[in-house]
């Protein structure tokens, strides 16, 4: 009995030591899954982070496009304000050029009392 008992004994403990090993590949697998979560969640956050980084970018691009749209506005406003301009001068000159003498003097009295 005595043997049998010490056979069984030795086989519980075989068993014990597989029992362990196993728990030990499991528990280093479950330690190994969790740094490997840890690692995506790491590049979750840095794609999440270059994503906002890239929106920040668009809009400050959309905001000197805007910039941009308005001050070509502004520019074309002033071109047009000139043009007229131009155009009053040249009128105000062929109106002179055309006039009598005594005309012109009237004129440019006109002419400075308007400016």
């Amino acid at each position: 009995q005595e043997a049998v008992a010490v056979e069984a004994c030795g086989m519980l403990q075989d068993e014990l030591r597989e029992r362990r090993r196993e728990f030990e590949e499991a528990e280093q697998k479950f330690r190994d899954l969790e740094e490997a979560v840890q690692v995506a969640g790491e590049k979750v956050k840095a794609a999440e982070l270059q994503s906002l980084s890239a929106e920040i970018d668009n809009k400050k691009a959309e905001s000197a496009c805007l910039a941009a749209g308005q001050a070509l506005r502004l520019m074309k406003s002033r071109e047009e304000w000139y043009e007229q301009e131009i155009k009053r001068v040249e009128s105000n000159a062929g109106q002179f050029l055309d006039a009598s003498s005594e005309s012109r003097t009237h004129f440019l009295q006109a002419l400075l009392v308007s400016e």
